[in-house]
């Protein structure tokens, strides 16, 4: 392993946190945003640092294709749930929307339009959110252990994102 990766050196120097690395290759900024996400909601109140890597972006963006490939609902619906009305929000959410990801109908896409637009998400669309990503939860619990064809074999539909130690 390189000497000056963040694993190494955190363990070389005795620090008192362990780094969590996220991403893959062909994963780019709007997944690693829904990832990110989902990782602040989960460590609040801790302290959570994050290097980005100019690799992660291109001028056109991700690809629908390369998107689709690690998109996670279930991140998104955690995404959506903690979502506040922002600049980085709401461009978020109106670039899901270009993707067919996030075209797909049903409560996201109706949720995504309201954050895009500025809007709080309905008690009907946080309920149903709700529901569905005690779903998404309880399928990843029962599916985990056994890989998807085509899928790297720790991340698909709402896994945990790949990590690296």
């Amino acid at each position: 392993m390189d000497p000056l990766h963040p694993s190494v050196l955190a363990t070389k120097y005795h620090r008192s946190y362990r780094p969590l690395l996220m991403g893959a290759p062909g994963t780019q900024s709007l997944t690693q945003f829904l990832s990110s996400q989902t990782l602040l909601s989960s460590r609040a109140p801790r302290k959570v640092v994050f290097i980005i890597s100019p690799q992660w972006f291109t001028p056109k963006g991700q690809t629908a294709a390369a998107f689709d490939f690690y998109y996670s609902p279930l991140d998104t619906i955690v995404w959506l749930q903690h979502a506040h009305n922002t600049v980085a929000n709401r461009y978020a959410a109106r670039r899901l929307l270009s993707m067919p990801s996030g075209r797909s109908g049903g409560v996201v896409t109706g949720a995504l339009l309201h954050i895009a637009t500025g809007q709080k998400l309905t008690t009907k669309q946080r309920r149903l959110l709700a529901l569905r990503r005690a779903i998404l939860t309880n399928e990843d619990a029962l599916f985990f252990p056994f890989p998807i064809a085509g899928q790297p074999a720790a991340h698909y539909a709402g896994g945990p994102p790949v990590t690296g130690a």
